[in-house]
């Protein structure tokens, strides 16, 4: 009876040690191959028979030669991390932006495929018809407006009250209706313009309208969409002959030849400058001077001013700045270039102020990223 207890004990001492040695041997695998899939390896050039064409075996997959950038990003045995996102959450999925006295649309934090069918819903069920539609250019154009039988508060009511208070009377109405993308990943602008037509004439126009004949009347019918969309009347839905709208982007990330980051932004000028400032100030980034006429702003990027804010971004920037001795400048000039071959497209570049040297480009990328996740 004692020996088969000692016998038990025995097993169960021997498994444990051995299933400790197995343990420590994997941890010790596990320790030395984890940054193997970090480290280039070479494999033996594959030795053909003589009797064998050498292009039977050839690859098939050729790997493409680096571009040598003096700038780009090198990570040695490091894996790169994933940029983050760092925008505020926008609570208000659906706004209006103003610019100036004549300029309003609406911004809907969504893509513009689920965006189209409910603009489409909101034409027809104003009793507006649409005459002309373009679903690969997001943008739409209603039949001539009657206003018999206007429900009270609906686009054609407001229409209707808007033509007295501005004093139109008579001619033919109509409306279109544009959709862009937005500066914020994943939404879109919508732009809606009246149009008042002297003559009783059939209207054949599919021309995008520069402007409004009555900017009261349009800024009526954007917060009358506004409220529509924000009212969850219609569920959005991705609209399957919409999923083709192939709509122009208003920024774009890029890079130089020698690999340092810019903004691309394809709008105007007015439309630029009001979206940096915007952006600035969403991002708590304090802007010490700015000239429209040289088109360039000054911000304070200095590390004391940076960790009073108590932003994990601006904690990112003072990390980036002190890594090595590049230390980065306390004030960065935000410049915008126009294109001199494309209308309406400004580069946004960053400059040192401070001296000739350029902006250590790791934190120009992280500064930029700011700048635009906090754009809209």
């Amino acid at each position: 009876m004692r020996h088969s207890t000692i016998s038990v004990v025995l097993l169960c001492l021997g498994g444990f040690v051995w299933n400790g040695c197995s343990s420590y041997d994997r941890e010790q695998i596990d320790a030395e191959r984890a940054s193997d899939y970090t480290e280039i390896h070479t494999t033996p050039e594959l030795v053909i028979p003589s009797h064998m064409d050498a292009i039977e075996v050839e690859d098939l997959w050729v790997v493409p030669e680096i571009e040598d950038r003096p700038l780009a990003p090198f990570f040695g045995n490091e894996v790169p991390r994933p940029r983050p996102i760092v925008g505020d959450s926008d609570l208000e999925l659906v706004s209006i932006q103003n610019l100036g006295p004549n300029r309003s649309w609406v911004v809907v934090q969504r893509a513009p495929e689920t965006v189209w069918p409910v603009m489409k819903q909101w034409i027809q069920d104003a009793g507006i018809e649409i005459r002309q539609e373009d679903r690969r250019n997001g943008s739409l154009f209603s039949e001539p407006i009657t206003f018999e039988d206007a429900e009270a508060d609906s686009p054609r009511a407001l229409i209707d009250q808007g033509k007295l208070d501005v004093e139109i009377s008579g001619g033919t109405d109509w409306i279109a209706v544009q959709l862009e993308n937005g500066f914020r990943r994943g939404s879109t602008e919508v732009h809606v313009r009246y149009v008042n037509e002297s003559s009783d004439a059939e209207v054949t126009s599919i021309e995008w309208p520069e402007r409004s004949v009555s900017i009261d009347i349009e800024r009526a019918l954007l917060n009358n969409l506004a409220k529509y969309d924000a009212s969850g009347y219609v569920a959005p839905t991705v609209s399957i002959e919409a999923a083709n709208i192939s709509l122009k982007p208003k920024v774009e990330v890029v890079e130089d030849e020698e690999g340092f980051p810019a903004l691309i932004f394809h709008v105007d000028f007015t439309r630029a400058w009001a979206t940096i400032q915007k952006a600035l100030n969403n991002a708590e980034i304090d802007i010490l001077s700015q000239d429209s006429a040289n088109s360039y702003f000054e911000v304070e990027v200095s590390e004391n001013v940076l960790r009073s804010k108590q932003k994990s971004f601006f904690r990112r920037l003072i990390r980036l700045g002190n890594e090595g001795t590049n230390k980065y400048p306390s004030t960065v000039r935000i410049l915008m270039e126009a294109s001199e071959d494309v209308e309406d497209m400004y580069t946004i570049k960053l400059t040192n102020v401070e001296s000739e040297d350029s902006i250590p480009v790791e934190f120009a990328r992280e500064l930029l990223l700011i700048l635009r996740e906090h754009l809209i």
